[in-house]
């Protein structure tokens, strides 16, 4: 009774949200008939017909190869012409900052070297696209649009290779076509989409396919690769998912399986290949991290030191910024935040989609938390889990360094509409996680409210 009450609260809260985004997308669109946010920019709407065609036409053949679901042309379908209808709204309401950034370096990058594109591969696909079809700013909105449609297949696979239901993988599925975070960032002009379609590639090499062991590493640190050339230091993550799996294998795992020398051998062929042949990819990744947080804190720290309202400020020890106090504190905050209470402060369309970001991960996160307690033991489960709790260590860290994540933290999402869709199959006896989360989150907002207002 309680997971069906919590279930009808999100879905009216969250197609209420979108009816509210649509209309003030329309408004906008009625309002300027040029986009008022890249004025420099070429939109062109008759150069975008030939690259939909053929991107929906290549879609609906990789979709068609499959064997499940049933309905799987029409879902993708509905995935890809609302992700579509997204784009052109969006492209007139709300686009963010970086957006305009990419679409220039595309532009410019017949004059850049390739160490200048290295860890920044993304600007070179739009590139292509613009050679291939002209400089317009809804090319790689549509091939995000069609990656973001592709995406919900293959975490339906994975969801029921974990738990083998077809409700539970129809659950993950229709979270991925529907639900706020990977909606829209399928419908702009980022790396997030793809990273975290890289991401969800990696895991179903590795778990889905009966493919040989060889043949299915060869895969993951393919994707790996390509992470790598497209975002730096993100390649860690998939790269992270290759590792646990070779630690925690298929089946229910144990300590005497790991201690096998198979599994040792995999482990010591896998780290020279990763080493040797993709050393360039990790010292772009060393690097990235190495700006990001031990570069970039002393800035950041400097920051927060002269903040008058801050929930971190509130809480963390400035004097010293990786004290384990401060790694806790940040770490246990960052599966709260964003905080759906960001409306409140600066009411706009941009805080409105991150709220409603935030309150996506505030309903799905509980039933991922029920999963662990069920599930642990399931190689499978394990292997995406961990990554999750890998992707929130590393939010929480970035929390503590004052960086913004609602964008960042988008392709975890694709991690936690699997695991909380295997979570909502839990038993009845474990939705205590329910209620002390819900306790949580309102202690929390609590806590934000008297801290930022």
């Amino acid at each position: 009774m309680f997971n069906k009450a919590i279930g009808k609260v999100a879905k009216f809260s969250l197609w209420v949200g979108f009816v509210l985004i649509v209309v003030t997308m329309a408004a906008h669109f009625a309002e300027h008939p040029q986009s008022p946010f890249l004025p420099s920019t070429e939109i062109s709407i008759q150069g975008a017909i030939v690259p939909l065609i053929l991107a929906y036409s290549i879609g609906l053949g990789i979709v068609s190869s499959r064997r499940s679901p049933k309905n799987a042309l029409d879902l993708f379908t509905i995935a890809f012409l609302l992700r579509i209808l997204i784009s052109l709204l969006l492209t007139y309401a709300y686009q963010e900052q970086d957006e305009q950034i990419l679409h220039e370096k595309a532009t410019d990058l017949l004059s850049l070297s390739f160490t200048d594109v290295l860890g920044d591969g993304y600007v070179a696909v739009v590139s292509l696209l613009y050679i291939a079809f002209g400089s317009n700013l809804l090319l790689p909105k549509i091939f995000n649009s069609t990656l973001g449609s592709l995406m919900p297949f293959f975490i339906c696979d994975i969801t029921y290779k974990i738990y083998p239901d077809i409700n539970s993988a129809s659950r993950a599925l229709n979270f991925c076509i529907f639900l706020p975070p990977l909606l829209f960032y399928s419908a702009m002009n980022l790396k997030e989409l793809p990273c975290a379609f890289l991401l969800i590639l990696t895991l179903w090499g590795l778990l889905v396919p009966s493919w040989m062991l060889g043949t299915r590493l060869i895969f993951a640190l393919l994707c790996v690769g390509i992470t790598a050339f497209i975002r730096g230091g993100w390649a860690l993550f998939p790269l992270i998912a290759v590792v646990f799996y070779l630690i925690f294998g298929q089946g229910e795992w144990k300590i005497r399986n790991f201690l096998s020398w198979q599994r040792i051998l995999m482990i010591a062929v896998v780290g020279g290949v990763v080493f040797f042949v993709m050393r360039p990819f990790l010292n772009t990744a060393i690097e990235h991290i190495n700006n990001r947080i031990f570069i970039g804190a002393t800035a950041s720290w400097g920051t927060l030191q002269t903040a008058n309202s801050s929930v971190t400020r509130s809480f963390l020890d400035i004097d010293q910024p990786w004290s384990l106090r401060n790694i806790l504190i940040q770490v246990s905050r960052a599966p709260f935040s964003p905080s759906p209470l960001v409306i409140f402060g600066d009411f706009n369309f941009s805080t409105f989609v991150i709220g409603l970001i935030g309150l996506t991960q505030y309903l799905m996160m509980p039933f991922f938390l029920k999963g662990i307690l069920c599930f642990w033991k399931n190689s499978e489960f394990c292997v995406v889990g961990l990554v999750e709790i890998a992707m929130q260590v590393t939010i929480g860290l970035s929390l503590m360094l004052g960086l913004t994540i609602h964008r960042q933290s988008i392709p975890h999402f694709a991690l936690l509409y699997i695991l909380s869709s295997v979570g909502q199959e839990t038993s009845q006896k474990y939705n205590f996680i329910l209620k002390g989360w819900w306790i949580a989150a309102i202690a929390y907002s609590a806590i934000y409210i008297v801290t930022k207002f």
